[in-house]
């Protein structure tokens, strides 16, 4: 009786665990892949180069693997169709840890990247706080006339519900 309360447990342990050994990539580890909708400036490549190594994309790369590059940051720039195209075959339905590097007028195309940024985060003595920073979503700004007119909106309606009456 023991060992099959004991073999229902561990059934039940396998399937609601993951398994001892699945691999978990924190944020600070692993492959990124920094995918561009506009220029990034060379002062943050050289930022990139300090934290591990760094791969611009280039016609050489055309027909290898991503998983056969050895980088840390690989920098991809979607505005070019061979690129597009590159990232449709070879990194599309990857686990890489993907970033979109845009302006702040731009969407996503209906992409799915695990963060979006406007601006790299600024120097950090070590990789693992970097990287935070870079998939760490942004706090929106406070805007005050959002604000009033979310008030103005909520006082009307409160009006308008409470002057109309039941028959």
């Amino acid at each position: 009786m023991a060992n099959v309360i004991q073999n229902v447990c561990t059934g039940l342990a396998n399937t609601i665990l993951p398994p001892k050994n699945a691999h978990t990539l924190p944020i600070n580890q692993g492959k990124i892949i920094i995918c561009l909708y506009k220029s990034i400036p060379e002062d943050v490549v050289s930022l990139l180069k300090t934290y591990g190594k760094v791969i611009i994309w280039s016609s050489i790369y055309e027909n290898i693997n991503c998983d056969l590059i050895e980088f840390d940051y690989f920098i991809i720039d979607l505005r070019e169709e061979q690129q597009r195209l590159y990232y449709q075959s070879f990194i599309l339905h990857k686990t890489y840890r993907l970033v979109l590097y845009r302006h702040s007028f731009e969407t996503n195309n209906g992409i799915a990247f695990h963060n979006e940024i406007t601006d790299f985060p600024p120097k950090r003595a070590f990789r693992n706080d970097f990287d935070t920073l870079l998939f760490q979503e942004p706090l929106p700004v406070p805007r005050w006339y959002v604000s009033l007119f979310r008030v103005c909106c909520c006082s009307v309606e409160y009006q308008h519900q409470s002057y109309t009456f039941d028959m």
